[in-house]
């Protein structure tokens, strides 16, 4: 295993709206700037998805966290998590 040099998170936007309001949303990432074994990032996150009202049909906003290595040719995964919107909203 190698040690994390510089992670970024890419944020799957698409996996809160449906299929039509998807086509034209983009994913969100952030850039991999510090190096180090326990980065922080300070990164604000902006954007307008139409969510249904009611807490059982909100979607959770799906995450991927990877390394860049070498210059950025590889970037392999370091894991995965998501985020409750419903929770967070109500």
């Amino acid at each position: 295993m190698l040690p994390v040099k510089k992670a970024y998170v890419n944020f799957n936007v698409k996996s809160l709206a449906s299929p039509k309001m998807g086509a034209n949303l983009r994913n969100v990432k952030t850039e991999a700037r510090y190096p180090g074994p326990n980065p922080t990032m300070n990164t604000t996150l902006s954007f307008n998805v139409d969510l249904p009202m009611q807490r059982l049909y909100c979607p959770r906003l799906a995450c991927t966290v990877y390394d860049s290595l070498f210059a950025g040719f590889t970037q392999p995964i370091i894991g995965n998590f998501v985020i409750p919107i419903g929770d967070l909203m109500h």
